[in-house]
């Protein structure tokens, strides 16, 4: 795409040279989202005034067209009177003698000629103003359009971001007391406890469903799905299943197991904390195991400093 003569000058700079020669000049841009705004102006508050200042400017030039429309009838009318009385003026030529009367006719016609020359030239200047400013015009109004097309653009890009504008400034970061691993490498620290369950490839425990969700920090638009486990050790740990559990297609790579915490389990007729996030957490909810990695952090560190189990 061809960059604009002007594109070193901001917005209103390139404006202004446009209409300095008014219907002479040629606007300076071909849509405004083909220019390049100096620093000192924001590319979208440059474009705002840059429809002001347009729509400024039809104005007084659809208001300076109508008058050339009214001076180029008038100019029209002009010319039709002055050939209507130069046509008379040569018909009452009539002298004493004959020879009077041609010179008299002759002289008539002259001025008659040069009257109809002037009506004329009046008559063509006004149709060459007129043509110009209705073509200003046409250019003025086709180059808002182009303004306006590009701002509405930016304000439906900002609109949707408002929109979604909640979800994705919720805190997204995992806290640091989740750590990831390998699935081989989370298996092979802890052999005994995190045996796999037999004719599967994934380690056993209590599993509580596999619709926790993680906005990735930095790609918010991408929504992981994890399940969560509790092993008889105490351990709980989530695993990447947005893509039928394949690490190799995982976004976090081979890091696709989080240790989220150790907390014992609680007995067999007692309400555990996970069960209980897990039944109070809406279908809309987003960042799930952002949510579930904090509550197993806050029950470890009350266990370390003396609480009760879990529950």
């Amino acid at each position: 795409m061809a960059e604009c003569p002007l594109a070193s000058h901001n917005v209103r700079a390139a404006y202004n040279a446009g209409v300095e020669a008014t219907e002479r000049a040629l606007l300076p841009f071909d849509g405004v989202d083909r220019v390049r705004f100096s620093r000192d102006l924001p590319q979208f508050a440059a474009a705002v005034a840059y429809e002001r200042d347009l729509l400024t400017h039809l104005h007084r030039m659809q208001s300076r067209l109508q008058e050339a429309r009214a001076t180029m009838e008038d100019a029209a009318e002009h010319q039709a009177e002055v050939a209507r009385k130069a046509r008379d003026r040569v018909a009452s030529t009539a002298g004493p003698s004959r020879v009077a009367s041609a010179m008299r006719r002759i002289v008539a016609r002259v001025r008659a000629s040069a009257e109809r020359q002037r009506a004329k030239a009046r008559f063509h200047d006004a149709i060459r103003v007129h043509r110009n400013r209705r073509s200003l015009v046409a250019r003025l109004t086709s180059e808002l359009a182009a303004v306006r097309v590009w701002l509405d653009e930016q304000v439906d890009v900002v609109e949707a971001y408002a929109q979604a504008r909640a979800g994705r400034r919720r805190e997204n970061e995992l806290p640091g007391s989740a750590v990831p691993y390998s699935t081989p490498a989370f298996l092979a620290a802890d052999p005994a406890a995190r045996a796999l369950q037999p004719g599967s490839d994934v380690p056993g425990g209590a599993d509580y469903g596999h619709e926790w969700t993680w906005e990735l920090p930095g790609r918010p638009w991408e929504v992981t799905r994890w399940m969560v486990s509790w092993l008889d050790n105490g351990e709980i740990y989530a695993r990447d299943v947005t893509y039928g559990g394949d690490p190799a297609k995982s976004r976090l790579g081979d890091h696709a197991v989080l240790l989220l915490g150790n907390v014992p389990r609680p007995g067999l007729f007692r309400e555990n904390f996970l069960a209980q996030i897990q039944v109070s957490m809406k279908p809309s909810e987003r960042n799930t195991l952002v949510l579930v990695a904090r509550a197993v952090g806050e029950h470890e560190m009350r266990l370390k400093d003396g609480g009760e189990a879990a529950v």
